[in-house]
């Protein structure tokens, strides 16, 4: 991968942190309903962080509305 391909690559990155999650039904929930949106190409989430990687080329409102429609709380994760 070039560096223009990896720098494109990373933007469509996105982290977010997720509250009201508490077992893997949840975190199986989540991944599904993001998943399930149009320009999402993967979702995994980390229980033990409480964090989903999101890549796709979508929105973090679009994404969040996802989340806090199935009942959980979702914000943009602070980046280090």
């Amino acid at each position: 991968m070039n560096r223009s391909t990896a720098s494109i690559a990373n933007k469509n990155i996105q982290e977010l942190t997720i509250e009201g999650a508490c077992c893997a039904s949840c975190v199986n929930k989540i991944e599904t309903a993001l998943k399930d949106i149009n320009g999402v190409n993967s979702a995994e989430m980390n229980f033990a962080l409480r964090s989903v990687v999101v890549n796709g080329d979508v929105g973090s409102a679009v994404l969040i509305n996802a989340i806090e429609r199935i009942g959980y709380r979702a914000r943009t994760a602070a980046r280090s």
